[in-house]
This record gives C-alpha cells, structure tokens and sequence, in this order.
C-alpha cells in the first residue's frame, strides 16, 4: 500500500515498487517506505532516509526529519527541517490535524 503526504508526495511499500512506478504512467513515487518499531521510516528514491513518522507506544504521532551519518547509522530529529515541513505539506497543518493524518497513515498498515 502506497503511503501519501499531506503535499501529495506518494511512497511506495518496498524499493521494487519504487522502481516498477518509473514505468508507470500514473506517476512516479517519491521514495519508499519501512515500519519500523516506532513509526515509519521514509527514504528519498536513492535510498537515503528522508524523514520519520513516529507512532511509538506512549501515543505520540508526529514526524521528524532525519539524514544518515558518515558511519551509515540514520540519525533522527527533534522536527522537521523548514525544508522538509514545505515539502511533505506538514507546515501548513496545525499541531492536532498533523497527529491525525500520521495516525491515519499508520492505522492504514495496521
């Protein structure tokens, strides 16, 4: 199931999936996507980590920005960047309609 932003921006399951949508003349996905113990994790189509929706177990939804180090381990955010909030569209939702669509977004994985 493919996962969408606020801005439109569509990620796809797996790296396969990404690439299949290349092809595809409905559109090309943004990057994919893993669950992950906290949230979901969203690469860029090159495979770098972009940003994260944390869902963790005390009920917090928010997203973050997050980049891999030089030593390949994924560090992540207290926010998003100024850049990422205009990109994914969060910037333009308040803080309640925000929880709300990373809640829906991972109930849809559930």
């Amino acid at each position: 199931m493919n996962l969408k932003t606020p801005s439109g921006l569509s990620f796809a399951p797996s790296v396969k999936a990404m690439v299949s949508s290349l092809f595809n003349p409905c559109g090309t996905e943004s990057g994919f996507y893993r669950v992950k113990a906290g949230g979901i994790l969203f690469f860029r189509g090159n495979g770098e980590p972009w940003f994260f929706y944390v869902a963790n177990r005390h009920g917090e939804f928010f997203p973050v920005s997050c980049a891999k180090q030089s030593d390949g381990r994924t560090v992540y955010f207290h926010a998003l960047s100024s850049n990422d909030d205009e990109l994914t569209g969060f910037g333009s939702m308040g803080m309640n309609a925000t929880e709300d669509f990373i809640k829906e977004q991972v109930a849809k994985l559930r």
